[in-house]
């Protein structure tokens, strides 16, 4: 096993691969395709990667300011506008490259999915913790009330999502661990 620095651990957790010539590439998992970036690309690609605490993120302020159903469509609608960005028009822009199995095979080195899964386990603490926030805010209302059936729908899918995906996180965490 090669020894890579911690930088290099935080950089492959978001999927962004220096191959063996140097050249920086970030992988997406979701259409299977490698694209090579710049240095200067690198802060958007993470941006890209963290799109779902940018979301949660607008919801909870926006929640402050106004109605909760405007704070919701507002943090669906940047969440979504982020990933149709950068599918559609981004990386569009950017050279289509092959990435090699033996670069690849650096994501599924046991410290990137430890770092993978522990970035999982702050998304779902947000979540604890966005949860925690906004029970308070609507407990006192009955189920029956829009704000509250809202609130409660919201948090339970996104703790469902995000626990599903710290699930298969540390299954491949623990799958690394015994190859």
């Amino acid at each position: 096993m090669s020894q890579i620095s911690q930088d290099q651990v935080i950089d492959l957790s978001m999927n962004i691969i220096k191959d063996s010539k140097r050249r920086l590439l970030f992988w997406d998992a979701k259409s299977k395709k490698g694209y090579q970036i710049n240095q200067g690309d690198i802060k958007w690609v993470k941006a890209y990667q963290m799109s779902f605490v940018i979301g949660v993120l607008i919801f909870t302020v926006l929640q402050l300011l106004l109605p909760s159903i405007v704070a919701f469509v507002a943090a669906v609608v940047v969440y979504f506008g982020i990933a149709f960005y950068f599918e559609r028009f981004y990386f569009k822009n950017k050279i289509p490259f092959k990435v090699h199995d033996k670069d690849l095979a650096l994501l599924d080195l046991p410290e990137v999915l430890k770092q993978k899964r522990s970035l999982e386990i702050y998304k779902v603490l947000f979540v604890v913790l966005l949860g925690l926030i906004e029970i308070g805010k609507v407990i006192t209302l009955p189920l029956s009330d829009p704000q509250a059936f809202l609130t409660y729908g919201f948090l339970i899918i996104l703790a469902v999502v995000r626990v599903n995906v710290l699930r298969l996180v540390h299954q491949r965490y623990k799958h690394s661990l015994k190859a």
